[in-house]
């Protein structure tokens, strides 16, 4: 389906002076370009639906983590809790919400693939290469931190 804005170029005319669509920072795009996981494309705040107090807390707290983020600021933001109660719904939501509002790119990695892609790069450029991508990353979600079995190597 094309989009209705810019005929599927990824373009809008604005008098004169082309910029990107709204277009190009959403859906499969946006979902490869952050590294969200497929099965979360969808995950916005606005599908999110709070069943306990705390879960809406959790909402309004990332709701004002993304709407407010700055990157030169160093704030982190944590969510813990039992599985299955929608913390990586919210911090999808928030990577594509700072990306949308202010263009500013992060990164969507699972603690496990994250730590079996680095021990399949060491001792390579690929390694040093993926590392300065992660700290130099202005927003770094790190899903089910703390889930992993420990080894030598993750310690």
């Amino acid at each position: 389906m094309e989009c209705p804005k810019c005929g599927g170029t990824g373009f809008v005319d604005r008098g004169g002076v082309l910029e990107l669509c709204s277009c190009r920072y959403e859906g499969v795009n946006l979902q490869k370009h952050l590294n969200i996981p497929p099965r979360f494309t969808e995950a916005e705040f606005e599908n999110y639906v709070p069943v306990s107090p705390s879960q809406k807390r959790a909402l309004e707290a990332c709701m004002h983590y993304a709407y407010t983020f700055e990157p030169e600021e160093g704030k982190g933001l944590t969510l813990v809790g039992s599985p299955q109660m929608g913390k990586t719904h919210l911090v999808v939501a928030v990577l594509k919400t700072v990306y949308r509002n202010k263009r500013i790119r992060g990164f969507f990695f699972d603690t496990k693939d994250l730590f079996y892609r680095l021990q399949s790069y060491a001792n390579t450029d690929k390694y040093h290469r993926f590392m300065n991508l992660l700290l130099n990353a202005p927003l770094l979600v790190l899903d089910d931190l703390g889930s992993e079995r420990l080894s030598d190597w993750r310690i």
